[in-house]
């Protein structure tokens, strides 16, 4: 039930000063595996997961990569989102879905 993710850009701040590129969160089972401890390992996985965050006024705030292992919850999915919906005020989730767009969670 492992799970990590990390935010790649930040469109609110550019990048700079108080920015969340690179905040990196994952599961205690995850940590204990030692699975996906740096950026790179959630970036690079195969099985990562392209994810955008948007304000209701659709402009987006964040892009990230999200890992699971096969045994995780479904809903561990949108813990990027409950953190930025609390940081930020995001209300959609958007993933990279077959054909390579971004398409709403």
């Amino acid at each position: 039930m492992a799970w990590a993710y990390v935010i790649t850009k930040d469109h609110i701040n550019k990048n700079e000063g108080e920015s969340n590129k690179g905040r990196r969160r994952r599961s205690v089972s995850a940590a204990n595996d030692k699975k996906w401890g740096t950026n790179k390992e959630i970036t690079s996985d195969p099985e990562a997961i392209r994810f955008s965050l948007y304000d209701d006024d659709g402009i987006c705030y964040y892009e990230g990569y999200y890992v699971e292992t096969e045994d995780s919850d479904s809903y561990n999915i949108f813990r990027p989102l409950d953190w930025a919906m609390y940081d930020s005020g995001c209300t959609t989730m958007k993933i990279r879905n077959e054909a390579g767009e971004m398409a709403p969670l």
